[in-house]
């Protein structure tokens, strides 16, 4: 169980540091906020994986006399620790970018690069989702649960549903900014792309 769930953290963290990159300098040189909010949340995601990485390492240390029971636990924590980050950080983030926008509109420039940026991204962050995805399936025959929803509410493996979780709520945000951007080429209407923004920030709250 536990390489599977560091395979899907690794091939998580990888993909996200590049996506990462992708959209920043996207959003700078266009002036979108919608992708600078999905830049916030690729950068979080990426940090969230090493955290991950880190339960993981400190969840193989062997019991104590401090800890009887081991150190499995620990990846409840950092798991934990995850969703703070992503919720609090990222979110908030695109929130203010997105009211920001809304007050003080900037022209969306280049708006190539952000559809680039988004197709790219969502080919790896479908690499990410399908590895973790996976992994989940594998332990849902694994325990013998008997469906999808079984498996969530008695899945042993926090990892894996943390990547699992990440990874879709990514791909939801990629369509969202594509559909606002899309509809900021067709309309012209720039507070589109800021309310996309605050929804991406809603969505990570």
């Amino acid at each position: 169980m536990e390489e599977a769930s560091k395979k899907a953290v690794l091939t998580a963290l990888f993909c996200n540091m590049g996506i990462a990159v992708f959209k920043i300098i996207a959003a700078l040189i266009s002036h979108s906020s919608s992708m600078l909010a999905e830049g916030y949340h690729s950068i979080s995601d990426t940090f969230n994986q090493v955290l991950l990485l880190i339960g993981l390492k400190r969840g193989r240390k062997k019991a104590s006399v401090l800890h009887p029971f081991g150190y499995g636990k620990e990846q409840f924590f950092w798991s934990f620790v995850v969703a703070i980050i992503l919720f609090g950080i990222a979110g908030t983030l695109s929130i203010r970018e997105g009211f920001h926008k809304f007050n003080h509109p900037e022209p969306i420039s280049h708006m190539w690069l952000n559809f680039l940026a988004i197709a790219v991204a969502m080919f790896f962050e479908t690499i990410a989702f399908r590895v973790a995805l996976k992994k989940f399936k594998e332990e849902i025959k694994r325990e013998k649960h008997n469906n999808w929803i079984e498996g969530l509410k008695n899945s042993k493996d926090p990892v894996i549903l943390t990547v699992l979780f990440e990874d879709a709520l990514a791909l939801f945000g990629m369509v969202i900014a594509a559909a606002a951007l899309a509809l900021v080429q067709f309309t012209g209407l720039l507070v589109l792309d800021a309310v996309a923004s605050v929804i991406i920030g809603v969505l990570l709250m």
